[in-house]
């Protein structure tokens, strides 16, 4: 993973010396400390210039740095290519000869050779930006899921492009404004409202299209295209027993090709069968060794040690794993270094666990690491996944009164929101409203003095007619998971981390996505054809557990809400001030008895913004 900038347009607008400068070493502090570098190009009608900073996971020799250039074209880009040696055996089968061994260069030549054919050719997670030499063109393009993220800045004359809009702004010399309209959105939806639209949190910065690409011929830009469909296609002839093995082998060949790197692996493992999958299959089926890391809080309700330490004794990994605690400090303070580093807000409270982990694979030489993230969305892992379910088989009889029973009997007792417990009232809320599973709007409704904003069916994609698997393939591309991604993103690259997805391969989405709906959720079982594909892999406490419990911390403990300097931080900004109730929150904070879990959410939320806001208010 490193980080990419760039413009082009006009060479009477072109980025001053000082500006490039800047933006280099603000990429080379975190998201490139391996190396950086630049290329700037002129031509008659128009100029370009790609900048990139490298943090060396695949062929660590500086042959390898970037932007890359050979007689045909030049290539900067954020990411891997993780089937970049079949790649690079099809080029040599052509004739190419290679410099290096590393996956920029085979994705030069694959650019070079077939164009944007060949973003169709990747099994990876990229953004890119590629110069064809011959055909006088640029391409920009961004992976299948966004894992790698792409912002872009367009007045109609000039384009500015990055891996961060932090980045972006030093590029261009001049800070943005923050849109309020979108921080409405993200105190009334939570996170899953930053992903409904392009937009983001500043005037006329648009995050690049999920899946597509864009050309630029001779300076002129073209359309943005799509170059792979995620409308889900269900293949009704599948069995049970065939869907189990389909997932377990396109699963493994993800993980086999996720593993492919010059440097120390880490992998976060929970009692979920998400992260337990993925270690099995590494330990299990190619028998590599990795590093192991586990968040244990200091509550026993939350505590999933007990089953952890099965996993890691299944695994072989009492050398190799690390229990991670919150050991306090100045959280405010580090929580607005990350915040500004990317210009970017927190998801949720839970982020601030991710960073815990994410320092301490960094201390101990991890460079890279496997997350489980996006299984729950592709396998049906959540609670309202299952009522979503049932308002799909609801007028089949007997398909209904099945699943309703064994919903009622296996999912219920163990679900504590009583929003996911009210079928009969959620399906009255799918029956008036187009966004009835973001049930977080009605917790903070009361805090908020503005109206929560409508969502308009218009920004709503809809790539299935069975609600079901609708709701799913959102929360994969438009809701939770971009947003996780993008938070991800964020918090490791400032431990300078790259974050691997064996979930997120399109050949595992796809296979997912081939399964028929009744399987997913088999006997209200959930994700039952992931934990049959690793049952004897992992150990069977793991594999049947029913229960769900994440990531938990006690929010007053990290970020001591009743102390003095964090309400100044908190009600700093009289702009936003104006979107909340103080005088609620204030109460709230400075009682001695818990806040609930929504209002954590929205307190850190408002935390994030206000911080945002020091940097980026006039």
């Amino acid at each position: 993973m490193c980080g990419i900038a760039g413009y082009i347009g006009p060479k009477s607008n072109f980025p001053t010396k000082q500006n490039i400068d800047v933006c280099l070493k603000k990429m080379h502090l975190r998201r490139g400390p391996d190396g950086f570098g630049h290329k700037l190009i002129h031509k008659d009608n128009y100029s370009f210039a790609f900048l990139h900073a490298r943090l060396s996971l695949v062929d660590l020799n500086a042959r390898s740095d970037q932007p890359m250039e050979d007689d045909e074209g030049v290539i900067s880009f954020n990411g891997e290519i993780y089937n970049f040696i079949e790649l690079r055996q099809e080029c040599i089968n052509k004739g190419i000869k290679f410099k290096t061994s590393s996956d920029t260069e085979v994705l030069l030549k694959i650019l070079n050779i077939f164009g944007t054919k060949g973003l169709k050719k990747l099994d990876g997670d990229w953004a890119l930006a590629y110069y064809n030499k011959r055909l006088d063109k640029i391409i920009l393009s961004k992976d299948r899921f966004s894992i790698r993220p792409l912002f872009y800045y367009d007045n109609g004359k000039e384009l500015y492009f990055g891996s961060s809009i932090s980045h972006i702004m030093s590029l261009q010399g001049k800070n943005a404004s923050i849109d309020f309209g979108r921080v409405a959105n993200y105190l009334s939806f939570g996170f899953k409202g930053t992903n409904l639209d392009p937009n983001t949190f500043f005037h006329d910065f648009v995050k690049f299209p999920t899946a597509h690409f864009i050309e630029f011929e001779r300076g002129k830009k073209k359309n943005f295209k799509k170059y792979w469909s995620n409308i889900p296609r269900v293949n009704h002839n599948l069995n049970y027993e065939q869907s189990v093995e389909l997932i377990k082998n396109e699963l493994s060949k993800s993980i086999e090709k996720r593993l492919r790197t010059d440097t120390k692996i880490g992998c976060m493992l929970s009692a979920g069968i998400d992260s337990s999958s993925i270690s099995a299959i590494t330990k299990k089926i190619f028998k590599q060794d990795i590093s192991y890391f586990s968040y244990k809080p200091n509550y026993k309700d939350y505590d999933e040690s007990e089953l952890i330490n099965l996993n890691i004794k299944e695994f072989d990994a009492e050398k190799n794993h690390t229990y991670v605690n919150f050991e306090g400090g100045n959280s405010i303070k580090k929580l607005r270094e990350i915040i500004l580093e990317a210009a970017l807000p927190f998801n949720a409270p839970s982020d601030w666990l991710f960073h815990i982990l994410c320092e301490k694979m960094k201390e101990q030489n991890c460079t890279t690491f496997f997350t489980g993230c996006a299984g729950d969305d592709i396998f049906s892992g959540n609670y309202i996944d299952h009522l979503n379910y049932l308002v799909s088989v609801r007028h089949d009889t007997s398909k209904f009164k099945e699943a309703y029973t064994n919903w009622k009997k296996n999912i219920l007792p163990l679900v504590r929101s009583p929003h996911l417990k009210d079928f009969e009232g959620y399906l009255k809320k799918v029956e008036n409203e187009n966004i009835a599973s973001w049930h977080e709007k009605n917790l903070v409704n009361e805090n908020l003095k503005i109206k929560i904003p409508n969502i308009e069916d218009k920004v709503l994609n809809e790539y299935s007619k069975d609600f079901f698997r609708n709701e799913l393939c959102r929360g994969v591309f438009d809701a939770a998971v971009p947003a996780h991604l993008a938070s991800n993103d964020h918090i490791a690259m400032f431990h300078s981390l790259e974050g691997r997805y064996p979930f997120l391969s399109h050949h595992v989405y796809e296979a997912a996505n081939s399964i028929p709906s009744d399987f997913l959720l088999k006997d209200s079982r959930t994700k039952s054809v992931l934990r049959d594909a690793v049952k004897g892999m992992i150990p069977e406490p793991i594999c049947e557990s029913k229960n769900k419990i994440g990531f938990f911390m006690d929010f007053k403990e990290v970020f001591k809400t009743n102390t003095n300097e964090f309400e100044e931080v908190m009600f700093q900004n009289k702009e936003l001030n104006k979107l909340i109730n103080v005088d609620k929150l204030r109460k709230k904070l400075s009682t001695e008895s818990n806040i609930i879990m929504a209002d954590q959410k929205l307190i850190f939320s408002i935390l994030n913004i206000s911080i945002l806001l020091e940097e980026y208010s006039w």
